[in-house]
């Protein structure tokens, strides 16, 4: 009896190795360890022309297509797998980061699971927008995070303060700040947000707005000139409307959601620190830097910012302000300002949170995109050491092909025809090196189908194209 019994566990046991087994080692097509799945080549079929002729596909067409598709991908990635590059710590950053981008990227599986599939769009809401097509604006404007400062600008404004001095000290925007906070291009309706939309349309020339609450903070606008312009037909742009609308609102929902994700997680701010970095602040004269030097060493351990997840010292902000280039930097002028700027900087982090909670990477979409992406990343570093060491064009090179090839480089400058004839031998260089490449990883790593797979694959998508 006991015999019998150890029998029929050793029975079981073989049937859930090899029933694991062949869940991990399922595959269309696989190059050394690397497999194609079923799900992956599904993906890139249905965006590929072959979709549309799959009545007439034979399994020899799918195989030329996998191969087209996916061989030399795969070839690189066994090579690099064979040189240990996911071992790599740059490597291995990378890695960490694609997770991150997996869930917290536009349309990524955070995106998804929290935004409405849709937002309603009004007749009303599409005419508005449509009636204002018959004009474009030109702008300079002051973008801010505090109310009593933007309060307190308009004052200065409203007493003949010059509107671009005001720019360049206060805004926010650093694309516009360094010229007065002027706008370049013409401006038309369908902005992202409405009611900076409505204020701006509805002012007429050399008027300004009193502080408008946008999506990105207290906006104060400036007509500078307002002509009039060719209204589209009506149902030309009904759909760009729509799409303009839906993007509002999914701006709204997004700020909205950004606002209590800080609530969620706790946020606080201490106001008792945020003095001695105003002053510091407004004390430098490159306002790019702020100077550990300047302030009490006592300060610089005393937490700014505290949330569920971790702490800001006064010193960890001045290390990430300092961090940034001069470019995106935006001048420190309020406690709102230094509460904006950290909580921009944690986004990502309480973002990734809500995703943990969410269990979102149990999910089967995570782990593929992230393989995907892995994948991705390994295959370029392959490239760049098999490929870029090889690439190497002389003077001579460029000389011959110039002399080859005059009348293609007679009206060029030289130095622009050399740069030119350059990027064609790199380009023809590249070509050769990379089918010299995957000749040499063809005889190094076998190429095999699973074609009972690739025959369920092609009879899959036949009955599909035929519902």
């Amino acid at each position: 009896m006991l015999q019998k019994y150890i029998l029929s566990g050793m029975m079981i046991l073989m049937l859930i190795i090899l029933g694991c087994g062949k869940k991990n080692d399922s595959y269309i097509m696989k190059v050394g360890e690397q497999i194609l799945s079923k799900e992956i080549l599904l993906d890139r079929f249905n965006s590929s022309p072959l979709k549309s002729n799959v009545d007439t596909l034979t399994t020899k067409g799918l195989k030329q297509f996998i191969e087209e598709q996916f061989l030399e991908t795969k070839l690189y990635v066994a090579e690099g797998y064979a040189m240990k590059l996911d071992q790599d710590s740059a490597i291995q950053k990378q890695f960490q980061k694609a997770e991150k981008d997996v869930l917290l990227k536009q349309n990524g599986l955070l995106f998804n699971a929290i935004v409405p599939k849709e937002f309603p769009v009004t007749d009303a809401e599409i005419q508005e927008l449509y009636n204002y097509l018959d004009k474009e604006v030109k702008i300079a404007y002051i973008l801010l995070q505090s109310k009593p400062l933007a309060d307190s600008i308009y004052q200065l404004l409203q007493n003949g303060a010059d509107f671009a001095e005001l720019a360049q000290k206060y805004s926010l925007d650093t694309n516009t700040r360094s010229q007065g906070g002027v706008v370049n291009n013409y401006i038309m309706a369908g902005l992202p947000d409405a009611e900076l939309e409505n204020t701006l349309f509805s002012l007429n020339k050399n008027e300004f707005s009193a502080p408008i609450k946008s999506m990105y903070g207290y906006q104060i606008i400036k007509i500078l000139d307002k002509r009039p312009h060719e209204r589209p037909p009506f149902e030309k742009v009904k759909a760009e409307i729509v799409k303009r609308i839906e993007n509002r609102k999914l701006n709204v929902f997004l700020k909205d959601y950004f606002d209590k994700l800080s609530a969620k997680y706790d946020f606080k701010i201490n106001n008792d620190v945020i003095a001695p970095i105003l002053k510091a602040y407004s004390t430098q004269k490159d306002k790019s830097q702020i100077h550990s030097s300047d302030f009490d060493p006592t300060i610089l351990n005393q937490t700014l910012a505290e949330y569920k997840l971790g702490t800001w010292t006064v010193a960890k902000f001045i290390e990430q302000y300092n961090s940034f280039s001069k470019s995106v930097q935006i001048p420190i002028i309020t406690a709102q300002d230094i509460e904006e700027f950290i909580k921009t900087a944690i986004r990502t982090d309480l973002m990734y949170a809500e995703a943990t909670e969410l269990k979102l990477k149990e999910k089967p979409d995570f782990a593929r995109e992230v393989a995907l992406t892995k994948e991705r990343i390994i295959e370029l570093r392959s490239k760049e050491l098999l490929i870029a060491p090889k690439i190497n064009v002389t003077e001579a090179e460029i000389a011959a092909y110039q002399a080859a090839h005059k009348k293609d480089y007679e009206n060029d400058a030289p130095e622009r025809a050399k740069m030119l004839i350059s990027n064609v031998l790199r380009r023809e260089k590249i070509q050769k090196v990379k089918e010299a490449n995957i000749n040499e990883l063809k005889e190094k790593y076998k190429l095999v189908y699973d074609e009972a797979a690739l025959e369920n694959f092609l009879k899959e998508v036949k009955k599909k194209n035929g519902q």
